[in-house]
């Protein structure tokens, strides 16, 4: 479990600061009985020949990490068709595969290596989402990441792809989640021909598709066989009876089987529910759809991590250590920014600190920047990245506004993610609240150290409690014993401090330190008319050290003999 919470803790960390969406993966997978399946005779699927080009398929596919099967509402959420069908045929073919459109890039055609693929062609009993004027029959296809460039190759491993099946569900009505078209599989594009999801054995994905899947289940079969008699409204499986969950809760405790009794089912009537609550919450706007994605996918995986025990991120602490006295623009840490840009929209995450000291740091400007094209695509929609936006990273430092006095400041270091404004409203202000702690040590001899931003004061240019700023005013000497200054001013050609007790500054200097980190006063305690009466050290000073508005910082320091 340490060694989870550490890889994970890690993994999350790096999502805060970079803001990425990365795929999903696991190493955990489905074992499947091979199974008999129809034959391509039984299907009237075309097979359209193609040139046989060199291809480097060296590169490796690795599935995306596990975070929990895909929750019923991502799976609407990324359907354009989600239908109430009868299985028809099962065909195996060979694809054209593009390894990069889930990068907003195109390999030329004749570089395309071909894939393994089944094609599904079903009877639809009723469309529950689909665009204008959708087909009575549909056919699916099915892809997979092995690449040849030999066609007769893909196909001949299409076909024990189609032998691995589990056809157990085949002959019972299903529900089916499809999109119009994969960019990774050019044939998709077709009108006539949807996209699944993956069913890649080789490549550790597994079954990615059928109510079986660890991942997506997006097949789900009837709880009624075929032409047996429905008593009330039809149901479908949620999940597969007999199985061994695999998912969060039964790593709780809940690993036994499930029986047909206990699986989780919906009606007809619940999914339709569903289906309306998630196209309400997609909108109309593209950045409203991947902003749903995002939400859901983060929901799931928070989800899944809190189950198997690991700590919220929200409870990760940070902490920072700095010199005080430091100029102004002093960088405390750097930080990755992210801006979306969706249709030409520009979206960017906002960040902030609250608390103690709060005001004292700032976001500087850019040090470096870049852009990339990212997908949503993933193993819970492996739809070959079909949604593209382009993420644009630009590296800012937190730095300094002026010299910090020592002391411990305990921050919120808050996040608001560049698409929480769109759909995250039913959730508090931010995505992220950490604890962040700065800690600035002063030079060894300070006694104390303190902002000091003096104002007008009828004629003396002063700093107190109530005029400008002295912050903080007391302390405690070395002693133990409590100490405040409660007033420094210039007027009458002099600088004078009101402190008590008076005798605390015996021995000491005071440094008044500019924005740019040098000192432009210093007073030594010792050489100052002392007035006990009035508590005052005063010193002569022909010029005015200090100018109404200046940003200074006062060091105490004993002076060492």
């Amino acid at each position: 479990m340490t060694r989870f919470r550490t890889f994970y803790g890690l993994i999350l960390i790096i999502a805060v600061l970079w803001a990425c969406e990365e795929d999903d993966s696991n190493s955990s997978l489905p074992s499947v009985e091979p199974q008999v399946s129809k034959s391509a005779a039984e299907t009237n699927q075309p097979t359209k020949e193609q040139p046989t080009p060199k291809v480097d398929i060296t590169e490796t596919s690795f599935p995306p990490a596990y975070h929990g099967n895909a929750t019923l509402e991502e799976r609407i959420a990324v359907a354009d068709v989600i239908a109430h069908v009868r299985l028809l045929t099962i065909q195996p073919s060979a694809e054209k595969y593009d390894p990069v459109a889930f990068k907003g890039q195109t390999t030329p055609v004749a570089e395309q290596p071909f894939t393994p693929a089944l094609r599904f062609t079903f009877d639809v009993v009723e469309y529950l989402k689909s665009g204008d004027n959708p087909p009575n029959r549909l056919t699916a296809m099915v892809g997979s990441l092995d690449r040849y460039d030999m066609e007769s190759e893909a196909l001949t491993a299409a076909g024990d792809l189609l032998t691995q099946r589990n056809t157990q569900w085949d002959t019972r009505e299903a529900i089916i989640f499809l999109t119009n078209e994969s960019t990774a599989y050019p044939a998709t594009s077709a009108s006539d021909l949807y996209f699944m999801s993956l069913l890649d054995f080789g490549r550790g994905f597994g079954d990615m598709y059928s109510v079986a899947s660890e991942r997506n289940r997006i097949w789900l079969p009837s709880t009624t066989t075929a032409n047996a008699q429905v008593s009330g409204e039809l149901r479908f499986y949620l999940e597969e009876p007999g199985s061994s969950p695999v998912q969060a809760s039964s790593r709780q405790g809940n690993s036994a089987a499930q029986s047909t009794s206990t699986a989780q089912t919906i009606a007809l009537s619940a999914l339709r529910t569903n289906i309306a609550s998630v196209n309400t919450m997609l909108g109309t706007s593209r950045a409203q759809e991947i902003c749903v994605l995002l939400k859901l996918k983060r929901e799931r995986e928070w989800s899944f991590l809190r189950a198997l025990g690991d700590e919220p991120i929200s409870n990760r602490e940070f902490h920072k250590t700095l010199e005080s006295g430091q100029p102004a623009g002093t960088v405390v840490f750097l930080q990755l920014f992210l801006n979306l840009l969706i249709d030409g929209e520009t979206l960017s995450t906002v960040e902030w600190f609250e608390g103690k000291g709060a005001d004292l740091i700032r976001k500087g400007e850019v040090i470096s920047s870049r852009t990339e094209v990212k997908s949503l695509s993933n193993s819970f929609h492996a739809s070959g990245g079909r949604f593209h936006y382009t993420r644009e990273w630009a590296t800012h430092p937190w730095e300094t506004v002026r010299p910090v006095p020592q002391g411990i400041y305990n921050l919120r270091w808050k996040q608001q993610g560049a698409l929480r404004s769109i759909c995250d409203t039913d959730t508090d202000d931010t995505n992220w609240d950490f604890p962040m702690t700065i800690q600035v040590d002063g030079p060894q001899g300070a006694l104390h150290e303190a902002l000091f931003d003096p104002l007008t004061d009828g004629s003396a240019i002063a700093a107190d409690s109530t005029i400008g700023k002295l912050e903080p005013a007391s302390f405690t000497v070395a002693n133990g014993n409590p100490a405040t200054i409660h007033r420094i001013s210039y007027d009458s050609g002099g600088v004078t401090t009101t402190i008590s007790p008076v005798t605390v500054l015996t021995g000491h200097r005071l440094d008044f330190i500019e924005l740019d980190g040098s000192t432009s006063l210093s007073l030594q305690a010792d050489d100052a008319i002392r007035d006990s009466d009035n508590h005052t050290l005063a010193w002569p000073m022909s010029e005015q050290p200090w100018h109404d508005g200046d940003l200074l910082m006062l060091r105490i320091t004993r002076v060492v003999p």
